[in-house]
């Protein structure tokens, strides 16, 4: 009996633990701060997109480009988010909770500063074989 009575007890605290962790990541997390699988994907999918492109202009908070197919695509600052554009249409949200940006020429590709609204400081580079333009 003794034996039984522990097992459930043993069981109810592994049962409430399972559903538990999620919970407690979730409070621990910032809301303010920029998602850390956000933040990757975003520096993976512009790091391609950017190496296959032509025509590069690094303004303070905007980057725009040709994309191999033809089409110009930016990324720019847009309340608190960075989205990016096509053809200057569209409204694909790339990241949020964003304070500030600045891209910034580099000697073959642009160096992106990105400023979370908790104020923790986010950097990437972007590099390109073809040469930029400083506009603005």
């Amino acid at each position: 009996m003794n034996m039984l009575f522990s097992f459930s007890i043993f069981a109810v605290i592994t049962a409430s633990s399972a559903l538990l962790i999620p919970h407690l990541y979730r409070v621990s997390e910032d809301k303010r701060d920029i998602n850390p699988l956000e933040w990757e994907i975003f520096q993976q999918q512009a790091a391609i997109e950017f190496r296959e492109g032509t025509g590069f202009k690094v303004q303070d908070q905007m980057l725009s480009f040709t994309s191999k197919t033809g089409r110009s695509i930016e990324f720019e600052k847009y309340g608190t988010m960075i989205r990016r554009q096509v053809n200057n249409t569209g409204h694909i949200i790339c990241l949020r909770h964003v304070k500030d940006m600045q891209f910034t020429q580099i000697e073959g590709g642009a160096l992106l500063t990105v400023v979370s609204t908790s104020g923790k400081t986010y950097r990437c580079t972007f590099r390109s074989f073809l040469g930029l333009k400083r506009s603005g």
